[in-house]
């Protein structure tokens, strides 16, 4: 789909955004209360003590998150970094505990992804 094509119905102002258009606000007021807690000092952010790059989108699947952050890895690991990834391990049976994957891990339980950006590392 074409940049314009996908600017114009982003642009688009038809039932659906006056039906949003409340959820949107609240989202908005949620925003700034969150923006002002933190401003404030009363919420308070984390610091990895390392830096800290985030692949993310918001579609699920097939969106190339999963290259991008091989190649990413890659690329900063011949840059003289030591990268780690964290993931979610989406499809794996393990649940609520952290595992350090390793390309000899069970896809069936940590998620094919993970065992992929493993040997993809080696």
């Amino acid at each position: 789909m074409p940049a314009d094509t996908v600017l114009e119905a982003w642009e688009r102002r038809g039932w659906l955004s006056a039906l949003l258009r409340p959820a949107a606000g609240l989202f908005a007021g949620a925003a700034a209360m969150r923006r002002t807690a933190y401003r404030k000092g009363w919420a308070r952010s984390f610091s990895a003590g390392a830096p800290v790059v985030i692949v993310g989108n918001i579609s699920v699947g097939g969106t190339g998150k999963t290259p991008i952050t091989g190649w990413l890895a890659q690329a900063l690991a011949e840059a003289g970094c030591k990268p780690a990834i964290v993931s979610r391990g989406y499809g794996g049976r393990r649940q609520n505990t952290p595992v350090r994957v390793t390309p000899l891990s069970d896809a069936g339980e940590v998620g094919d992804e993970p065992v992929m950006l493993a040997k993809q590392a080696e």
